[in-house]
């Protein structure tokens, strides 16, 4: 190994060493309370060493997201790699993003929090934006993927664009995710205790509903309700 190559590598080893210790204090904290100098101190490095890696405490929250959208784009590859049909692949992909923001909350959070409107313009400005965005197209276009996959075995109704669809698949599954994670916490906290519905049904119940609007008879009973429809006299 060359000397330069060991310079690189021992630089990433401390990056990565910055972002763990930025994790320990921000998800014990939050990001609009935790500050440099408890990541400095954390990370056992001075505040000037933090700023060679870092320019700001939103490019380490955003060298987290992007820790946490690797796991996630990993996990929906895996998937992709499956011999499944299209409208299973998509069912799969729901229920590891659900399992994904349950084992990671913490990843799911930040990626949350790099949307709101609040700091956007903030975010949008670092240098690392373009990083987790190119990780978001990516895990869309496995949505595309499962999309066309199904229009060719004909598991799902031919008249869908996939890549309409992939966004409307993505932020509804955020939705539900959010609500989701909002609903657990709260009655951790009995702070709803007249929520009792099951949870981990209802997301289940939510992945079946969703997809079964994309299925071939889905389309040929919408088309029979417009033909009904036609014949009654207004």
């Amino acid at each position: 190994m060359g000397i330069a190559e060991r310079k690189e590598r021992e630089k990433e080893v401390r990056r990565n060493m910055i972002i763990d210790a930025a994790e320990r204090v921000i998800f014990a904290n939050r990001i609009d309370t935790s500050t440099m100098d408890q990541i400095a101190e954390e990370a056992e490095l001075s505040k000037g060493t933090l700023y060679l890696y870092f320019k700001s405490k939103t490019d380490l929250y955003l060298a987290i997201q992007d820790r946490g959208m690797s796991i996630l784009s990993d996990k929906l590859a895996r998937v992709l790699g499956e011999k499944r049909k299209g409208i299973d692949l998509l069912k799969r992909f729901g229920e590891v993003y659900f399992d994904y923001a349950n084992q990671y909350p913490n990843y799911f959070n930040a990626e949350m929090f790099c949307r709101s409107h609040e700091f956007i313009e903030e975010i949008t400005a670092s240098e690392l934006f373009q990083c987790t965005r190119e990780k978001r197209i990516e895990i869309v276009n496995f949505l595309i993927r499962g999309i066309q996959i199904g229009l060719q075995d004909g598991s799902i109704r031919r008249d869908v664009k996939p890549e309409e669809l992939s966004l409307m698949l993505y932020a509804s599954l955020n939705g539900m995710i959010q609500v989701y994670m909002l609903r657990k916490q709260a009655q951790r906290h009995d702070l709803f205790p007249e929520v009792t519905v099951d949870l981990d049904l209802v997301v289940q119940d939510f992945i079946k509903i969703l997809l079964d609007g994309l299925s071939p008879k889905s389309m040929t009973e919408s088309q029979s309700i417009y033909a009904t429809q036609a014949l009654i006299p207004s």
